[in-house]
Formats: structure tokens, sequence, C-alpha cells
């Protein structure tokens, strides 16, 4: 398998306990060879966790607060690797070989990949 990298953007607006276990998900994977583009929409309260973090791959961008989508098109921009993934921040996976497997599917062919998981109801106040 060819180890190219993979950019996961995420966008995040005042919800950082997410981000951090977002990331933490990511870090436990198998498939190291990533970068994960935090784009904080809001407050910047993303800005300390990633500090916290002290992992070069998770850069941090400050998005005006313009919504979501105009977040992800700030870190797909900003992003260097051959494949985007885009992972919210209340996202995270289980499956610590998630990356290898999109990553031994994509360079089969070019495709759109989907991998199916749980729904998780949480509250959070």
């Amino acid at each position: 398998m060819n180890q190219q990298i993979i950019s996961l953007v995420t966008p995040t607006k005042n919800r950082p306990s997410l981000l951090r276990r977002c990331i933490s998900s990511v870090q436990n994977q198998n498939f190291q060879n990533w970068e994960m583009l935090i784009v904080d929409d809001g407050d910047g309260s993303s800005l300390d966790v990633i500090h916290q973090v002290s992992d070069a791959r998770v850069r941090s961008f400050q998005n005006p607060g313009s919504g979501h989508a105009d977040a992800r098109n700030h870190g797909v921009n900003q992003a260097r690797g051959q494949f985007i993934h885009l992972l919210d921040d209340d996202d995270g996976w289980n499956d610590q070989q998630h990356l290898e497997k999109v990553t031994v599917s994509l360079e089969q062919c070019d495709a759109l990949i989907f991998r199916t998981g749980w729904l998780v109801l949480e509250t959070e106040t």
C-alpha cells in the first residue's frame, strides 16, 4: 500500500470536549500518514484543544463564523493530502483500521468511499 497522506477536514464550533474525542480516535488509527485540519467556526475554543494535543499532524484555522460548509471549504483549500476525508467534530472511529481500509479502496480506483457504522444518540448540555 502506498503511504499517501489523507487530509481529514473537521469543522467545529464551541464543542471542545467532542473535538478532543474526535482527535483521539484519529490518533488511534493504525494508518498514521494523515493530517487533520480543524477549522474553528466559533469562539476559538478548539485552539486550546489543538495546543493540548501537541501533534504536528493536527493544524487549526479560524473561520469567521460563516457556517460549517464554508469551514469545510476552507479546510479543503488548506489540505496537502491526495485524499480528502470529511470528519465532523462529534464523530469518531472505533475501528482502528478505518483509514487503512479507506486508503486501500481509494488506491484501487477513483471513488467516493462510504463505510457504515453506528449512530449513537448522545446528550450534552
